[in-house]
């Protein structure tokens, strides 16, 4: 693999983790709109949901960086960032493993 799937791999990665946090985002706020009791577990939700609006975000700005040349800082930012959103269980998974592949692949490109 050249850096080009490289890069496109955070890019999917970044992009599906993204949008899990959204989802779970919304779906906390909607919780906590609905059920004032349960207000503690709808923050909760947003929470995660909100770190993983974050995690998506610096993961596609890693494949931004491996895109512009910045291979080893692109993939080094995805691999922490994409192994801190698996721990984490944001991404339905296959986002984080999408990002992870991207950034291991990445640190195998040779730069010219």
């Amino acid at each position: 693999m050249a850096r080009a799937e490289s890069y496109v791999l955070n890019y999917v990665g970044g992009i599906v983790t993204l949008l899990a946090g959204v989802y779970t985002a919304v779906t906390g706020n909607l919780l906590g709109f609905i059920s004032i009791s349960e207000s503690l577990g709808a923050a909760m939700v947003l929470g995660f949901g909100i770190w993983g609006i974050v995690v998506g975000i610096v993961v596609i700005l890693g494949g931004m960086a491996i895109q512009a040349g910045k291979i080893f800082a692109g993939s080094a930012t995805s691999l922490i960032f994409n192994g801190l959103g698996l721990v984490t269980g944001q991404g339905f998974v296959i986002g984080p493993v999408l990002g992870i592949i991207g950034g291991a692949v990445g640190f195998k490109t040779k730069t010219k």
